[in-house]
């Protein structure tokens, strides 16, 4: 199993067994970089979104002229928005990094868009069971093309689940939420969950930690997935028990 570990500028790099991507472009005008004149070299190059960006042909010479210079292996397309307005752009990356014998990793969405790239398949499943996810990615791209994107959750969930009220916690809000709480393991979703009442409301609080991580890795791994991308904010703190 290939290890990633996105990280910015300012980050300091754990010790351990990944390669390096570089959080430190986004898109604009032209594409940006907080990198100055930094001597990063090898690994991957990680591009955020933005709402306001240049031309695509600009941008895709852009990303592939920074890609070459600075001798990066490929490139991850970091799209959050849910649609495929950067459908046209990831094309053109796609088409250049097959002309330039790097690797592309794009999001699920934009897997139409690129098809010589890995798929970012997400694992942050609520819902459902985390198995058939992956199993359903694996009928529609394969085993060899799909790299895990596991996002590490930290949900607070406001009972019933049909209300649909959920919010992110910090990791200083999970550690006091869950002290002194009986901690219990979902199969289904491979993750942890506590619940707790908080006025006249029931919540259900599900994360990650880094057996769970770990645990949907080797799931990942039993059905053929041989890459994982984590992103050091995420997983800082346990990075030594992830990566070591």
């Amino acid at each position: 199993m290939q290890f990633y570990l996105a990280a910015g500028a300012g980050d300091t790099l754990p010790r351990g067994h990944f390669r390096p991507v570089r959080a430190v472009y986004r898109l604009g005008p032209r594409l940006l970089s907080a990198l100055g004149n930094a001597p990063a070299q090898g690994g991957l190059m990680l591009i955020g979104d933005s709402q306001e960006c240049g031309s695509d042909d600009v941008l895709a010479r852009d990303i592939l002229r920074e890609c070459l210079r600075r001798s990066y292996d490929g490139i991850v397309l970091d799209w959050h928005h849910s649609g495929t307005e950067h459908g046209g752009l990831t094309a053109r990356v796609d088409r250049l990094c097959g002309q330039y014998g790097r690797r592309l990793f794009v999001p699920e969405q934009y897997a139409a868009h690129a098809p010589q790239a890995t798929v970012l398949v997400n694992t942050a499943v609520t819902g459902g069971t985390l198995k058939s996810c992956l199993d359903d990615a694996v009928r529609r791209f394969g085993s060899a093309r799909i790299a895990l994107d596991l996002e590490r959750l930290r949900l607070d969930f406001t009972l019933p689940h049909s209300a649909g009220l959920r919010r992110a916690l910090s990791l200083t809000e999970l550690r006091r939420l869950r002290e002194g709480k009986a901690l219990y393991l979902s199969e289904e979703l491979c993750a942890r969950y506590f619940t707790y009442r908080a006025g006249n409301d029931n919540h259900y609080v599900l994360f990650d930690d880094a057996q769970t991580l770990r645990k949907k890795a080797a799931m990942a791994e039993n059905m053929g997935i041989r890459e994982v991308f984590f992103m050091l904010p995420e997983v800082a703190d346990i990075a030594g028990e992830l990566l070591g």
